[in-house]
């Protein structure tokens, strides 16, 4: 019974396939004012609807669309990595900057990069405070010892600090010694 059941399973399965294949006819009909559409004619000597062939799209585009996927992910990718190494070296700058910041504040000099807090932490108080050029910029001035130092701030950062030697105090003008006429 076995070989008789796979040559019936064989045979079914072939009338299926063909089946398939055969293309069936539709009509168009009007009933009780309605159209319906069915696979038998409506009446008799109907005629079939004209075919209609499903639209196509040439075949031959999927290796252009798979490379321009891989061609846009490479460049995707290429930017993830521009902005991951732009960012790594702005990290190591501020790393940088804080561990210089960190230096200073320990051996007691103003660096470039300290806050206003951080100076005042160092030197203390300035002994004058000057409008300095550019955004956000002030000048302190903090004369000792006969040094004048002044610090420059730029957007509440340290952009540099110079010591000079404090300028000698100029003496008034005055008339020359002479002696006196005598009257």
């Amino acid at each position: 019974m076995r070989g008789e059941t796979k040559r019936w399973l064989g045979f079914a399965m072939m009338a299926g396939v063909l089946s398939l294949r055969a293309e069936a006819a539709v009509y168009r009909c009007e009933q009780a004012g309605r159209t319906v559409y069915t696979d038998t004619p409506c009446a008799a000597g109907s005629e079939p609807m004209a075919e209609r062939r499903p639209p196509t799209i040439a075949a031959g585009g999927e290796a252009d669309l798979a490379a321009a996927h891989d061609e846009r992910r490479e460049r995707e990718l290429d930017s993830r990595g521009d902005a991951d190494a732009q960012w790594l070296r702005f990290h190591e700058e501020r790393k940088a900057e804080a561990a210089r910041v960190r230096q200073g504040l320990v051996e007691g000099r103003v660096v470039a990069g300290m806050s206003a807090a951080d100076v005042r932490h160092v030197r203390g108080a300035p002994d004058s405070i000057e409008p300095g050029a550019g955004a956000g910029g002030e000048r302190w001035v903090y004369r000792r010892d006969r040094k004048r130092e002044v610090v420059q701030f730029e957007n509440g950062r340290v952009k540099g600090a110079a010591a000079r030697p404090a300028p000698k105090p100029r003496k008034s003008p005055q008339a020359p010694d002479r002696p006196r006429d005598r009257q």
